[in-house]
């Protein structure tokens, strides 16, 4: 197996606006410590991980300097850079900062619920393949609809996935991706999407549906019943 340096960038400069709340979702509560805190916490802890940077909204810098990273004792944080005006900038924002590193993971900042398996497969994976994402088969029918109103056709699911995070990469590939992406002024849904259309090939590795993305106010009370469980 191939070794190296790993840094972790999680890009947490959203608003949040789905979550009909004043403040970023990332820092809402929950089971007494902000979304983000979990997150940080599966990178803390992995013997593999090197380093971390977060990249948040300029005017949260300190809160979270003061009221995470510290109080957390997170001592792989070693830099919390500005976001951009997408999560794709702030991605770059983060990743020109990252020194000496031989492989990114980049995780969304509202995914708590990463399991320590999960990322270790796809640690293990990316260093055979270069670009790994995670996703789980996609169960629900498919409809493409007209107006929101009229269903149009069934689209087949035999090979649709959902894609989460975490999503891992060379460094030096998944800086081209972003620099090739910003000169030609792409702006993509993910990392992963961006070395896709360098025409290289990214891996799949299965996730879990435990992996969830906390967006909507519903998504907080699953999020709540996942930490009852207490085993994801």
């Amino acid at each position: 197996m191939k070794k190296g340096r790993i840094g972790v960038i999680i890009p947490a400069a959203g608003r949040g606006t789905r979550m009909n709340h004043y403040f970023p979702k990332q820092f809402l509560p929950l089971k007494g410590h902000p979304i983000i805190y979990y997150t940080l916490s599966v990178f803390q802890a992995h013997e593999a991980v090197a380093e971390i940077i977060v990249a948040v909204e300029e005017d949260l810098q300190a809160y979270m300097e003061e009221n995470v990273v510290k109080r957390g004792s997170f001592d792989k944080v070693k830099e919390i850079v500005a976001g951009g005006k997408s999560r794709q900038e702030s991605v770059y924002h983060a990743l020109v900062k990252g020194k000496g590193w031989d492989w990114v993971i980049v995780h969304d900042a509202v995914r708590p619920f990463l399991s320590q398996s999960l990322l270790g497969k796809t640690i293990e994976t990316v260093q055979e393949h270069e670009a790994v994402a995670v996703g789980i088969p996609l169960h629900d029918t498919l409809k493409e609809v007209a107006g929101q109103t009229t269903i149009v056709k069934t689209l087949p699911r035999d090979h649709l996935w959902m894609i989460q995070t975490p999503q891992a990469f060379s460094f030096s590939l998944i800086k081209e991706a972003h620099e090739k992406a910003r000169r030609e002024e792409f702006e993509g849904t993910d990392d992963a999407s961006l070395v896709e259309r360098m025409g290289k090939e990214v891996y799949l590795v299965r996730g879990s549906p435990l992996n969830i993305k906390i967006t909507m106010p519903e998504d907080l009370l699953l999020a709540q019943a996942i930490m009852e469980i207490g085993d994801w």
